[in-house]
């Protein structure tokens, strides 16, 4: 959950309700304040994680209190550093995490490397340069993976072993060449179970 999230009840009206309504247990924190940032923000304040990697502020700088929380990033600079900034909550079989700035392309990709990493994730495809968009789809057997370079330049990524570009039927193993927005489509079949 990012900040400025559920601060209004299902109407979209602002009540007296605890923020984040109805998701305090959730997430194990309620909202003590906050701080809006004009834009550009990047360079104002930032979210230093217990690891040390330090993500800038986008805009909002929530400042929660947690309750049964615990606080994994602080606020960096200015009158709220040392404030708690991002705090992690155990649910269920998983974790709630409550980042307290909006998400930017940075913040996301350092957040979803942390949480990735935990849970044993890997990428679908390897090396694959940050202007290339990977999705996979699966039916039955066939898996598809979909590679889209939204830059203007080429790029590249690895596939794995057993991929063939499904537009033309080539074989489409290792490293794999991008044009400037170019797209390519890979289909393998997955073992039967």
């Amino acid at each position: 959950m990012s900040a400025h999230s559920a601060w209004k009840d299902r109407d979209n009206a602002l009540t007296a309700q605890t923020i984040p309504i109805g998701l305090t247990n959730l997430f194990g924190v309620t909202l003590d304040s906050f701080q809006t940032y004009q834009p550009p923000s990047h360079d104002r304040n930032g979210v230093r994680l217990d690891d040390g990697t330090l993500m800038p502020v986008q805009v909002f700088a929530e400042i929660p209190s947690p309750g049964e929380a615990k606080v994994v990033g602080r606020w960096e600079r200015d009158y709220l550093k040392g404030l708690p900034a991002m705090t992690e909550h155990p649910f269920g079989k998983g974790k709630a995490v409550a980042y307290g700035s909006l998400f930017n392309l940075e913040s996301a990709r350092a957040l979803m490397k942390r949480y990735a990493g935990e849970a044993g994730l890997k990428p679908i495809v390897d090396d694959a340069s940050e202007e290339i968009e990977v999705t996979r789809r699966i039916k039955g057997r066939a898996e598809f993976c979909f590679l889209l370079n939204h830059g203007d330049k080429p790029a590249e990524a690895t596939a794995g072993d057993g991929y063939t570009d499904a537009l033309t039927d080539e074989k489409a193993e290792g490293a794999l060449k991008l044009a400037p927005f170019g797209r390519r489509v890979l289909r393998r079949d997955r073992p039967a179970n």
